[in-house]
């Protein structure tokens, strides 16, 4: 079973640390990938009433990713972000905290987070 590890109801103000646990079981290297959708949020989506604002506290939609590993023989490993990581637009067209959400399964690129993938949401 795939372990999900996520930072619902978070802000943007405040770290997510997942309580610590061990990964599947995998077969070796490549066996685990990592993956994240991102949307406007809190931090710049449509918030308050009357109009409100947008881009309250920014404008861009951007992730700092750092996985930090504890091995079985006590050794440390840290997987993050950087140039080698891909990026691209996914099936979520819209998303507001009071609008709701806008999906496009048509635009949804299978296999886009799984081990060894090649594609990369958007570009097929």
């Amino acid at each position: 079973m795939d372990r999900v590890r996520a930072a619902a109801g978070r802000t943007h103000l405040r770290r997510h640390h997942p309580t610590p646990g061990p990964l599947p079981a995998g077969d070796g290297v490549g066996t685990h990938a990592l993956g994240a959708q991102l949307a406007d949020g809190w931090y710049r989506g449509h918030i308050g009433f009357d109009g409100g604002y947008r881009n309250l506290y920014g404008d861009d939609v951007a992730a700092i990713i750092q996985l930090e590993l504890t091995h079985a023989d006590g050794s440390r490993s840290t997987v993050a972000t950087g140039p080698e990581w891909r990026a691209g637009a996914g099936e979520i067209l819209f998303t507001g905290l009071y609008d709701g959400e806008t999906v496009d399964a048509r635009l949804t690129t299978p296999g886009w987070s799984a081990p060894a993938s090649t594609t990369t949401p958007g570009h097929r």
